[in-house]
């Protein structure tokens, strides 16, 4: 199938094009919409707690690993099934902040303090821990105290003199963007595709004649008229008087649908208003037909009328094999 031809059959079912996209999006981006609406509102709450060395004597980093630890041990005392918490550190600040996400208001901002607090509780308890184990090193007896002890004690001094600053969380509600849009764009895409492909294989399978390239592809016999009506009738009476050198007595028009029939009936009325001694007989395939036989013999001129998009291009290689086995004097193809 060329582009072309995907193109035709676009056309042809534009309505079906339109229809089936617009309807998988309206369907799928309406489910994530009543989806989105039905979701359970959430809150979320942040709270951070600071610990600064006044002193600038201890390691930034320490310090920072030993909050982070400590945040989540904090953490996971607080969270249970209907609250959760996210930890994150801050290096720049010497900060952790603690999010907690709650189905209310007052869970989500009692859960971020709480956990704040407790973070803090346990930092002070093991900063203490550890100031008390470098004051002990630093206050043994010695009769010449070395300049280690003065620095256990130091490092006790500025592990005691670290400030606490809890900043309290304040609930607001999660706006989460609906995914309807995006979604719906799925739907119209996809459905646009399914579409295409639907149409693709339905052509590959019955192979439809749409245009005179179809008709060249299955025979050489000359497609003598591109439209329907009075002025496609007149054209093939034309093209038959000068294939038959003159008006034939009798024309058989095979016809593979009944537009064949109705297209005999106007050529028919223009042979008869040219006052051509010529009758037009419309006959169906000859393979359910056996007069049909007889009648394409005896005939001076014999026309097969092929309809766009209904007829496909098999049916017309079979009624052309007919006519051959006939011997009947086919003179071109009428195309409506």
């Amino acid at each position: 199938m060329t582009l072309n031809d995907l193109l035709l059959l676009l056309r042809r079912y534009l309505k079906w094009v339109i229809i089936v996209p617009v309807l998988c999006a309206l369907l799928l981006g309406g489910f994530v919409a009543v989806r989105d609406a039905g979701r359970e509102a959430s809150y979320s709450a942040s709270s951070s707690l600071a610990v600064a060395d006044i002193t600038d004597s201890l390691s930034g980093t320490n310090l920072m690993l030993l909050l982070n630890s400590t945040a989540q041990n904090a953490v996971a005392s607080v969270e249970n099934q209907d609250v959760s918490i996210a930890v994150v550190a801050d290096d720049k600040t010497q900060s952790v902040k603690f999010t907690a996400t709650a189905s209310a208001a007052t869970g989500a901002e009692s859960a971020a303090n709480e956990a704040a607090e407790a973070t803090m509780g346990l930092m002070k308890g093991t900063l203490s821990n550890q100031a008390s184990v470098f004051r002990a090193e630093g206050s043994q007896e010695s009769d010449s105290p070395s300049p280690d002890q003065g620095a256990a004690s130091s490092k006790a001094a500025a592990l005691e003199a670290c400030i606490y600053t809890v900043t309290p969380a304040t609930a607001a509600l999660n706006t989460v963007p609906s995914s309807a849009a995006k979604y719906a764009t799925v739907g119209l895409v996809g459905g646009l595709f399914g579409v295409a492909l639907v149409l693709a294989l339905y052509d590959s399978m019955r192979r439809p004649i749409k245009t005179r390239r179809d008709v060249a592809e299955a025979t050489d016999i000359p497609v003598i008229n591109g439209n329907g009506g009075a002025v496609g009738a007149e054209l093939v009476r034309a093209n038959v008087l000068t294939a038959c050198n003159g008006a034939p007595r009798e024309v058989c028009v095979v016809s593979l649908s009944r537009e064949g029939e109705s297209f005999a009936r106007q050529l028919a009325v223009v042979f008869e208003s040219s006052n051509d001694d010529t009758a037009v007989t419309p006959i169906p395939p000859l393979s359910s037909n056996a007069e049909g036989y007889f009648e394409a013999q005896r005939a001076g001129a014999t026309l097969v009328c092929v309809t766009r998009w209904r007829d496909s291009a098999a049916g017309l290689t079979s009624a052309l094999e007919e006519l051959k086995l006939a011997r009947a004097n086919v003179v071109g193809i009428v195309l409506v």
